[in-house]
């Protein structure tokens, strides 16, 4: 993270190995969310430089989307968790994906959108999006 008062960078989380994906998520007071190669997602509470929990994923993390209430995160494998953050360490719903390699989620609440509320959209290198 760059802090802009002091005009310096500042470590804020940390995995065994190359973190993929990073997202603030909406909630009670807001979290840093990454997702990691390691097969792991963590939250931060960035004040502190610890994780509030680690969550095992079912293989390495390659996309996030989050819309509160909602954190989606598509791993290797065509894997996609949902997690519900008001019980961010529940893995809500369990899918697989059918594109070949997930590289993008976009997750649509009850904002204007041609999307069914509470949706979510996945793409992958293989040119297939599904809603």
């Amino acid at each position: 993270m760059f802090d802009t008062a002091i005009g310096k960078p500042i470590q804020v989380a940390q995995h065994d190995a190359p973190v993929k994906c990073v997202a603030w998520v909406e909630g009670h007071s807001g979290f840093l969310a990454t997702g990691s190669w390691d097969k792991t997602m963590k939250y931060w509470d960035i004040r502190t430089q610890r994780p509030v929990a680690t969550i095992p994923l079912l293989e390495r993390c390659y996309a996030f989307g989050s819309e509160y209430p909602w954190l989606v995160v598509g791993t290797a494998g065509q894997q996609v968790q949902v997690f519900d953050i008001k019980s961010p360490t529940v893995v809500f719903k369990q899918v697989n994906s059918r594109s070949k390699m997930t590289r993008a989620i976009h997750c649509f609440t009850d904002k204007p959108s041609r999307a069914p509320k509470d949706s979510y959209a996945v793409g992958g290198i293989d040119g297939i999006v599904s809603v």
